[in-house]
């Protein structure tokens, strides 16, 4: 017969897969404190959901559902995003535009896809001041590359 901490840890798995099942049937809108209290986690682990969130059982739901190359492959295809823009090229007979549409990179979604990838990658710290962001630098030296992280100070950085 299992002993008690040994149901208790399949207990948790389970209501684990359970939250993580809320939350990715309403699309990632549901909170996961909600999500794990919807599915019979204490508030005080609610919380604090963290302490779910880092086993090995989420991160095992996250590896079979969101796989890590999927994850690439859509933030390099959003880092190009483009949209089509029109552009009057002449008129017709009563005076109307008449279009061609040319496409161009569309910022605003590139942008949210950076923003995304620097989480992913750790260079972007939701803790750093305003303004301060750890950025790649590439160094030649001699016909050799080498790569360094540097800290931009929030005072250098311009804000808008």
């Amino acid at each position: 017969m299992k002993d008690k901490k040994q149901t208790d840890r399949h207990s948790a798995a389970v209501r684990a897969k359970k939250a993580f099942g809320i939350i990715v049937a309403n699309g990632g809108k549901k909170s996961t404190k909600k999500a794990l209290l919807e599915a019979g986690f204490p508030p005080s682990i609610a919380k604090n959901p963290k302490r779910i969130t880092s086993s090995k059982t989420w991160k095992d739901l996250l590896d079979k559902y969101l796989p890590e190359e999927n994850l690439l492959k859509e933030n390099k295809e959003g880092l190009m995003a483009t949209v089509k823009v029109p552009q009057i090229v002449s008129r017709d007979e009563d005076g109307r535009p008449e279009y061609q549409y040319i496409e161009m990179p569309n910022h605003a979604v590139r942008h949210r896809y950076l923003e995304t990838a620097y989480k992913i990658r750790g260079r972007l710290s939701p803790d750093a001041p305003i303004g301060q962001v750890i950025v790649p630098v590439i160094i030649m030296r001699g016909g050799e590359r080498e790569n360094t992280e540097q800290t931009i100070p929030a005072e250098i950085v311009k804000r808008s």
